[in-house]
């Protein structure tokens, strides 16, 4: 392994503790299999963000996400991360073939999915008329 290689493998396994404190703080919560099984069960209203940490168009939706899950509009939605890499007996059971893409769930039935979007007012724009 070279040193470029090396120095990047580094910093990003140093980012990847702070993107996660980052959505702890902003109230999303890590995909498991047994808490989205209980959230659908209770009808909750989810939004999905299936990301891969290498992703900049996951990492750009992040910014709008993250704001969102703090407003008070959203306080009754749950937001959860999927990790695309990771998570993938979620991908298969849900049909997900790419990161970056965003589900809603709504009284346990999908209302609304995405994929790419990274313009602010668009995702803002469908997650809420999804909700």
């Amino acid at each position: 392994m070279n040193r470029r290689s090396l120095l990047a493998l580094i910093t990003g396994a140093a980012l990847v503790p702070l993107m996660r404190a980052a959505e702890a703080a902003a109230g999303f919560l890590h995909y498991k299999a047994e808490e989205f099984a209980q959230m659908l069960k209770n009808g909750d209203t989810i939004v999905i963000h299936v990301h891969a940490d290498w992703c900049p168009t996951c990492t750009r939706q992040l910014v709008t996400l993250e704001q969102m899950a703090s407003e008070a509009a959203f306080s009754r939605v749950r937001f959860v991360r999927v990790n695309f890499d990771t998570d993938l007996d979620f991908l298969r059971a849900n049909r997900v073939s790419s990161q970056s893409t965003i589900i809603v769930v709504k009284g346990g039935h999908e209302a609304s999915r995405f994929v790419g979007v990274t313009r602010a007012g668009e995702i803002r724009t469908r997650i809420t008329a999804a909700v």
